[in-house]
């Protein structure tokens, strides 16, 4: 497969799950099995060409151009923003911060960062270190911090060896899409009535891990008649009509190999019958 890059942006490399691949535009491998790939661009550093305007002869700017502003942050453009920090700095290496800063409307969920940085890390804080591969780091969030609110930041750090007295800061940071896709490890999703009252009633939903591999970053989806009014470690994303989905709340998106996640509910009753159960379970995850 090729990525082409259109004019102004370059290409950065190839993802799977998260993970660089490969920063080769024309990327071959065997294929055994159905796999997903994403392919990740950026602004281009360099200047497109011009044609040459009136008055300069040869098109240049006459020293009137813009500067590409601090090169430890990016340009603000896109969804997000990084600022580099050396906290501290020896004969050996040095200790740094790096901080991203959601600049859409919208949240970032279960952020991962892509960016270069030609040193080697020996430990961070704050994130986990997804893989390094021709000086570009990807970097995941630490899962307490995986949501970065509109406007909001994150911090991360990490000491590295470098012997050098001049530190070299990132020049980009691209954020990494990580698709939803159906889960493809063995599951079970039981529904429970604990109290009824009728008209409303509470109980809980109990999704079982029967593999022997983690469920990440989860979601489900199944179609119910109730009104669930409430429900403790999930949140309603959608509901539209009798379709629901609901999401993991951060500190439960990993359901571990044989572990079961309860999750609690209040609800009315859309058919006079708690008993039905919901149908159409669709577990997704990340």
């Amino acid at each position: 497969m090729t990525a082409i890059a259109f004019e102004g942006y370059e290409f950065v490399g190839w993802y799977q799950d998260g993970t660089l691949v490969s920063t080769e535009g024309e990327y071959r491998f065997r294929v055994s099995e159905d796999v997903e790939f994403t392919a990740v661009f950026r602004e281009s550093t360099e200047a497109p060409d011009k044609e040459p305007e009136e008055g300069t002869g040869d098109g240049s700017d006459n020293g009137k151009g813009e500067g590409t502003g601090d090169p430890g942050k990016d340009d603000g453009k896109g969804n997000i923003e990084g600022a580099f920090r050396v906290v501290a700095h020896w004969n050996t290496g040095f200790t740094g911060e790096i901080t991203l800063t959601n600049t859409t409307d919208e949240v970032i969920h279960n952020w991962v960062v892509a960016f270069d940085l030609p040193y080697e890390m020996r430990g961070i804080w704050n994130g986990v270190i997804a893989s390094r591969e021709n000086g570009v780091y990807t970097i995941q969030n630490a899962g307490y911090n995986w949501d970065i609110e509109p406007g909001e930041s994150v911090t991360f750090g990490f000491y590295t060896h470098a012997e050098t007295e001049t530190i070299t800061e990132p020049t980009y940071y691209t954020l990494i899409e990580r698709p939803m896709r159906a889960v493809q490890q063995k599951y079970e999703v039981a529904y429970r009535v604990n109290s009824d009252w009728k008209t409303a009633f509470n109980g809980q939903l109990e999704i079982s891990n029967r593999s022997k591999e983690e469920i990440f970053d989860w979601t489900l989806e199944f179609d119910s008649p109730h009104h669930f009014d409430q429900l403790w470690n999930a949140e309603i994303v959608s509901h539209e009509g009798n379709h629901y989905i609901i999401r993991n709340r951060g500190y439960n998106a990993v359901i571990g190999a044989g572990q079961t996640l309860v999750l609690g509910f209040n609800a009315s009753c859309g058919n006079g019958d708690s008993a039905r159960e919901p149908l159409h379970y669709k577990l997704q995850a990340r």
